[in-house]
């Protein structure tokens, strides 16, 4: 294959050119000069397909994080059926809703822990967990769209 230099034209077949501007640049036209292709347009096409890359790989990661924190929460329901403990558990109803649900050990009567549950328009809008002692609080916020669907829930540990 002729090698171009610089500034030559290579005619490929009668309809095609290969042209030389500029080191190590290069363009593929056609017999009436527009461009078919380019260094600089596979660059492009190069730096694009990169961008889209790192961007899927972003949502992957996304994708795996929520998939393993799944997997987590399931593995602990497995656990506990596969290893049930002694506690038990003492629901408190008001109007056939449930409020409340204290945790204690069977063994010592000793309290595990609590939940408090609110509604609001017959929808659960928070639920408030606690130690056995009342140090820790974990508060869960539920918010709903104007169509009654789960919107959102935000957590706030105390």
């Amino acid at each position: 294959m002729a090698k171009v230099f610089r500034t030559e034209t290579l005619s490929l077949s009668d309809n095609i050119r290969l042209v030389s501007s500029e080191a190590g640049a290069f363009e593929i036209t056609s017999a009436g000069g527009s461009i078919l292709m380019s260094k600089a347009s596979i660059e492009s096409d190069i730096s694009s397909l990169q961008t889209q890359r790192n961007a899927d790989e972003g949502t992957t990661d996304s994708d795996v994080s929520s998939l393993q924190a799944v997997a987590s929460s399931l593995l602990s329901i497995v656990e506990s059926a596969i290893n049930p403990t002694d506690d038990y558990s003492e629901p408190t109803f008001t109007d056939g809703i449930l409020t409340s649900l204290t945790t204690w050990t069977s063994n010592e009567g000793t309290k595990v822990s609590s939940k408090t549950f609110t509604y609001t328009s017959g929808n659960l809008t928070s639920v408030v967990e606690k130690d056995g002692s009342d140090v820790t609080t974990l508060t869960k916020t539920l918010t709903y769209d104007g169509d009654g669907n789960l919107a959102s829930i935000t957590k706030d540990y105390a």
